[in-house]
């Protein structure tokens, strides 16, 4: 009898597979925790990129607004200038995006590779052979590919709120732009022939934004349902870190520059 209360006491000693399970539960509140708040960021971070949006439309279309003194803070720029502006809060609002479906995922245990086909590059090859210069840059992103393709797996838990048609019609375009504008303010690194060239050229009049993040997050909204639905712990440790953060004191929703990312 005394030796049952001893067990059944919350001091008793516990096995590793309690002390296992224990992790988990501890690990998955966490992480749900975090993906609340990146969505939150994620959010803020559209309304951002609204603003941005328009403001380079109407420097666009009115390069005389900056004389109006309507912004505080920039002056002498540019039309083109301003475009890229925008294209760049793009690509951060793209980094976060990643980052934040790259921990739903995770959650579920599925982990997104970055890997590509192996192929020995060394320095000297890569400065004299364009080739190999093309396949190691194609390489980086195969992540991205890899991402989207998880969210059309059946079998994935977060497919019905991300893999339907009209929210992956909107990721593929998010991508797309993505990867035309990483390297907006350099010479593009990856046009190899016109075509990639010309698909470059897209008019900000016609990007359609406001309906491409308003569906995204509506996605991800549902994502995060999905997420704390889930009561046990995630099947598989780890996942392809996305843009973490090495500062113990920096917040989970810290972003480094994504001008440095490929």
């Amino acid at each position: 009898m005394q030796a049952r209360s001893l067990q059944a006491s919350r001091y008793a000693p516990r096995t590793p597979a309690q002390n296992a399970a224990i992790t988990r539960e501890q690990r998955l509140k966490e992480d749900k925790d975090k993906a609340r708040r990146l969505l939150a960021r994620l959010q803020w971070k559209a309304e951002s990129l609204a603003v941005s949006y328009t403001r380079a439309l109407e420097i666009s279309h009115n390069p005389n607004v900056l004389s109006e003194g309507r912004y505080i803070f920039i002056n002498n720029v540019t039309a083109e200038h301003a475009e890229n502006m925008f294209k760049v809060d793009f690509f951060e609002f793209y980094t976060l995006l990643e980052r934040y479906l790259t921990l739903c995922l995770s959650i579920f245990g599925i982990t997104i590779s970055g890997t590509a086909p192996p192929m020995n590059i060394n320095a000297l090859r890569l400065i004299t052979n364009p080739e190999a210069m093309k396949h190691k840059l194609q390489s980086t992103h195969q992540f991205h590919a890899n991402l989207l393709d998880a969210l059309d797996d059946p079998t994935n838990p977060l497919q019905p709120a991300l893999g339907h048609q009209d929210i992956r019609i909107q990721l593929g375009l998010a991508k797309d732009y993505r990867n035309r504008w990483k390297d907006v303010d350099e010479k593009s690194r990856d046009a190899w022939d016109e075509e990639d060239e010309r698909k470059k050229l897209v008019r900000l009049e016609d990007l359609g934004l406001g309906d491409m993040v308003r569906v995204i997050l509506v996605g991800c909204e549902q994502a995060l349902g999905i997420v704390f639905d889930k009561t046990e712990g995630r099947a598989a440790n780890g996942y392809g870190d996305f843009g973490v953060i090495e500062m113990d004191d920096a917040p989970l929703e810290y972003m480094g520059d994504a001008m440095e990312l490929d």
